[in-house]
């Protein structure tokens, strides 16, 4: 149950070449403080607008990177493919970002939105070496220096779904104590005693014949009354 949190860290560990790494400031610290240890929703949705804005903004610059022409010399093949699932991967992104607003405490796709954010990255950096090489390096200075604009911004979202998964943990513990509990509080308790049986009621009495009443005497003739 509690092996969210490990899993994630591991994940974000192995992200971090690709993720600038943003340093605690006291304001920020006094903020998240402020809110029991999660950034606060008004800060979170700046966060989350931001960076699907910037992979938005990263889509039409695509346009200028044309790696068919770079086959002739001597390019991978590869990077054809790759220049598909960039924009593909920029438009997932921009999407669940969009949905993210909706439920920010959303953890699944919190993590969605940053697996994809990874992605499109490293693949955009590998086209931008590939602009820089074999089409034009002005172009690729352009590509990168729009693409770090957005560092900021996914610093904030790695931080802040680092803070929602140690938040769920934490909830997903005091559930589990308070299950724990009213499981003990129930194996202490007394069995109860099944209760008496009623006893079975009395057949009725079985009626009685009325009395037997003796015939009157005869009158005697002749006598007087």
């Amino acid at each position: 149950m509690y092996g969210m949190k490990p899993l994630l860290v591991l994940t974000l560990a192995g992200a971090t070449p690709l993720w600038p790494q943003q340093q605690a400031t006291p304001a920020a610290a006094t903020s998240v403080a402020a809110a029991d240890g999660l950034t606060t929703e008004w800060n979170i949705q700046k966060t989350i607008h931001a960076v699907g804005t910037q992979a938005s903004r990263l889509i039409p610059m695509l346009d200028e990177v044309r790696p068919d022409e770079w086959i002739a010399k001597g390019a991978p093949d590869a990077y054809v493919a790759q220049l598909r699932d960039l924009r593909a991967e920029l438009g997932y992104a921009a999407r669940t970002a969009q949905e993210l607003q909706q439920d920010a405490d959303d953890l699944g796709k919190a993590f969605e939105l940053f697996m994809r954010l990874d992605s499109s990255r490293g693949m955009y950096r590998s086209l931008v070496q590939g602009v820089r090489t074999y089409q034009n390096p002005a172009l690729a200075d352009l590509l990168e220096s729009v693409e770090l604009e957005g560092d900021a911004p996914r610093a904030h979202f790695r931080n802040y779904l680092i803070e929602l998964a140690t938040m769920k943990e934490r909830e997903l513990k005091i559930i589990d104590q308070e299950a724990q509990r009213c499981r003990g509080m129930l194996i202490r308790q007394p069995a109860a005693r099944p209760a008496p049986k009623p006893k079975p009621a009395a057949p009725p009495a079985a009626a009685l014949p009325p009395p037997a009443t003796s015939p009157a005497p005869a009158a005697v003739k002749g006598a007087k009354p």
